[in-house]
């Protein structure tokens, strides 16, 4: 018999049906991709088969926060894919069974970045979880890598709802505000991430600031 992979790949609704409810097949198998069913259901080009595929699986008992080899689960490629009808069904499943640790969705992936005085910098970072995960900005404190210090708006630096850190056009250059290493976290009860330590240093410009 097929595996529930390749029935997926296939478009065999029918016989996934008595795979799941008949034959009681593992759901949460993975892939060489370390892909679970419910992530090929997300995955799927048309976006109604996949809703359907991935209400069989939750019938049976599906595990929402398996990641792949990528460490996504199947709502972060949801919420990567724009699917707003999985996003919508996997939201209320695990909302009903318990909550999910925080994963970026959206984050620098480049250690250092230069920018220039007269225009500013933005760093991004979104994440998804249940209930929705707090992001925090944090700047190392001089040397020490053990000793962070809160990233807060002021008249030098804007912090946005979406996650986003702008530090603003500047003509008076500040080392503890304009340069450093910052870091973002994403916390809510059922766990804590961070990005990878972000270095950014201003170059000065001599054109106006825009």
């Amino acid at each position: 018999m097929a595996s529930i992979h390749q029935v997926i790949l296939d478009g065999r609704l029918s016989q996934l049906n008595l795979l799941i409810n008949r034959i009681g097949c593992n759901v949460n198998e993975k892939d060489s991709y370390s892909r679970t069913p419910l992530h090929l259901a997300v995955l799927s080009d048309q976006e109604n088969y996949g809703y359907r595929v991935a209400r069989l699986l939750l019938q049976g008992n599906a595990d929402i926060n398996v990641t792949d080899s990528q460490q996504r689960t199947p709502l972060v490629y949801a919420c990567l894919l724009n699917r707003s009808k999985l996003v919508t069904l996997l939201l209320t499943v695990s909302t009903i069974q318990h909550p999910i640790g925080p994963s970026f969705i959206s984050t620098i992936t480049t250690k250092q970045k230069l920018y220039y005085n007269n225009i500013g910098i933005r760093l991004d970072c979104s994440a998804i979880g249940n209930p929705s995960p707090v992001l925090t900005w944090f700047r190392m404190n001089g040397n020490d890598d053990q000793s962070w210090i809160h990233v807060q708006s002021s008249e030098f630096i804007n912090l946005y709802d979406n996650g986003s850190l702008f530090i603003r056009p500047f003509r008076e250059y500040f080392k503890t505000i304009h340069a450093g290493i910052f870091i973002c976290r994403a916390e809510n009860p059922a766990g804590s991430i961070q990005t990878i330590p972000i270095q950014v240093k201003p170059r000065k410009n001599k054109n106006k600031i825009i």
